[in-house]
């Protein structure tokens, strides 16, 4: 590659404010699923990769409700 060219796509590489990378769940255990397993059994609940699939593929507001629903969390209106 030619010097003026190499300059040209730098100046192309300037006008990039913001890109996405998709990681396909690469990242989700190892970031994620540690801290949801040690809420849901310090409350109480029991773990399953079941639960996981549920949680990890939901909306933030739902899956923080489905990771509470195995836990024993007091104030839970819709337990008991």
């Amino acid at each position: 590659m030619r010097p003026f060219e190499m300059e040209s796509r730098m100046n192309k590489l300037e006008k990039i404010r913001h890109f996405a990378i998709d990681t396909n769940g690469v990242l989700l255990s190892d970031v994620y699923s540690t801290p949801i397993r040690t809420f849901v059994e310090r409350h109480g609940g029991h773990y399953t990769a079941d639960l996981e699939r549920q949680i990890l593929g939901s909306p933030h507001m739902a899956g923080g409700h489905i990771m509470a629903l195995p836990a024993t969390c007091p104030g839970q209106p819709w337990k008991p």
